[in-house]
């Protein structure tokens, strides 16, 4: 019998396209929030978290071999203008679960970030680099890390940031340099803060190899090439042969408004790729298939 995986916020972005890849391999079992999804061939519950008796009463009956919690507050300005709700959906939902994985045997798997660090321009990440959170958005992530490893030796925390399809009510950062593109409007990327995101079909394909090994701790999914959020744009606009002069150069400096980010987000990710016996993992070959996706309209897995 296949493994069965509970995955944590099923209609978000990274969570709902993660269903439809894993299905294929495992028996999934979605939490949607009060918003309407439908999800192909997967079975849905929706619970309150901090409902003892519900959650309970699903572990018991259930039973998952992994959860995965793909839940979060990942807006800057949001997580600062409502610190409570960030801290109880960043932090206290990753505390719970991963506080309960060894009573009822579970592997808990949790989604964290890139905004961990300073500013250092030279510099990839590592695991073992020191984090320096610099909003309070940071601060959950770090904290829930922290709480994830006391709670349970067992669990994984895969430090990432994502790109490829979203949905009509949750667009990805690609998704809106496209559609501003296709619709010959101006896009304003930041020159000056640096970044080596993942296609989500890649982070897929790379989350069942690592649950396949059984991997725990802290590992960072990333691609190999560190790039500015601008270039990323112009890699774009150049794959899917979009107008790349719509596309104009800015400060993070410049918008005054917004709360204070890293400027250097770059993950090192060579101990994965020592792991799971990784070569490459090209940004250029992730856009090509991006732009393979958007053309049949469709999530690709690897």
């Amino acid at each position: 019998m296949r493994e069965k995986i509970f995955i944590l916020g099923s209609s978000g972005l990274l969570g709902r396209n993660l269903c439809h890849y894993l299905k294929k391999y495992y028996q999934i079992i979605g939490h949607i929030n009060k918003r309407s999804v439908y999800l192909d061939g997967i079975k849905t519950v929706s619970f309150d978290f901090f409902n003892k008796n519900e959650l309970n009463k699903f572990l018991i009956k259930y039973r998952p071999d992994i959860i995965i919690n793909s839940t979060g507050i990942t807006n800057v300005e949001e997580c600062e203008k409502d610190k409570p709700k960030a801290y109880k959906v960043n932090v206290k939902i990753n505390g719970l679960f991963s506080s309960l994985s060894n009573k009822y045997n579970f592997k808990f798997i949790s989604i964290s970030t890139d905004h961990l660090h300073g500013n250092n321009p030279r510099k990839k990440f590592s695991e073992k680099d020191i984090t320096s959170p610099i909003n309070y958005y940071a601060f959950t992530k770090i904290k829930s890390e922290k709480l994830i490893l006391q709670n349970s030796d067992n669990s994984l925390i895969l430090r990432t940031n994502f790109f490829g399809n979203g949905f009509h009510y949750r667009k990805s950062f690609s998704d809106q340099i496209i559609e501003k593109l296709i619709n010959s409007e101006k896009v304003f990327l930041f020159k000056d803060v640096f970044f080596n995101p993942v296609l989500i079909a890649e982070f897929a394909y790379i989350l069942k190899r690592l649950i396949k090994k059984n991997i725990s701790g802290i590992l960072n999914v990333s691609s190999d090439e560190k790039i500015s959020k601008y270039r990323f744009g112009l890699m774009i606009a150049k794959t899917l042969n979009l107008n790349s002069r719509l596309i104009s150069p800015i400060t993070l400096s410049s918008k005054k408004k917004l709360k204070k980010r890293p400027k250097n987000m770059a993950l090192d990710n060579s101990v994965l790729k020592k792991i799971l016996k990784i070569k490459k993992i090209s940004l250029l070959n992730q856009l090509k298939k991006l732009k393979y996706e958007k053309k049949i309209n469709k999530f690709l897995p690897y």
